[in-house]
């Protein structure tokens, strides 16, 4: 399957490698496509601030009109039951399959490059131009953790296990973090973060102990 800025999507054969059929309806070019999980649904981000839904006989299902601008990325949940769009607006929006905004997250300050869900289903991963990849719950429709980078992340992608995001960055370096760590310390602090702030005996130090990155390595 490939997208195209001649507004069309190419749905190839690679067994009898036959002329692709051409999914038609944007009116600008495409700038993501996904396929969900049983291989049944196509969904494609457009310039022209639109998602669509295809069936493989090329015809369009639904039209989402959500976004503001440009969507630059598609991707279908892990069990197929919804699926999230990120766009040059700063918002990742979640949605079913019958076209209902289930949520829309919006910590981000400048355009999406890349998004994925973990494999378990329970986050999605964000990278932006404002130089930050972000970690949203998606249970709890909220941000779980933040990563501010130096360099601009272009691409991110989690380890299968859910536990290790990888991030492809413009300087040239891959970086892992450790995500599990980090959701751990996230966990902890929700429940810690009360007691830090309105305990008098706490020192002004300690009550940044919270405050904190998650650990990364490069490539």
């Amino acid at each position: 399957m490939s997208g195209s800025s001649d507004n069309k999507i190419g749905l190839w054969n690679l067994e009898d490698r036959e002329v692709p059929l051409f999914l038609e309806g944007h009116t600008n070019g495409i700038r993501s496509v996904a396929f969900s999980p049983d291989g049944k649904i196509i969904a494609s981000g457009s310039s022209d601030h639109t998602i669509r839904l295809w069936d493989l006989e090329g015809n369009s299902l639904l039209t989402l009109k959500g976004h503001e601008d440009r969507v630059l990325s598609v991707v279908f949940s892990p069990n197929g039951k919804s699926f999230a769009s990120a766009s040059e607006d700063t918002t990742i929006k979640l949605w079913d399959l019958e076209g209902e905004e289930l949520h829309a997250f919006r910590e981000h300050n400048e355009l999406i490059f890349s998004m994925a869900f973990s494999p378990d289903g329970k986050f999605i991963v964000s990278s932006s131009e404002d130089k930050t990849v972000k970690l949203w719950n998606i249970q709890r429709k909220e941000l779980s953790t933040s990563l501010k980078l130096y360099n601009l992340a272009r691409c991110v992608a989690f380890s299968p296990d859910s536990k290790t995001i990888a991030l492809a960055s413009s300087d040239k370096t891959i970086k892992l973090w450790d995500v599990d760590y980090d959701r751990a310390i996230s966990e902890a602090c929700d429940w810690l973060r009360p007691y830090l702030i309105n305990n008098p005996n706490v020192s002004e130090s300690d009550r940044q102990l919270c405050d904190i990155s998650g650990k990364n390595s490069v490539l």
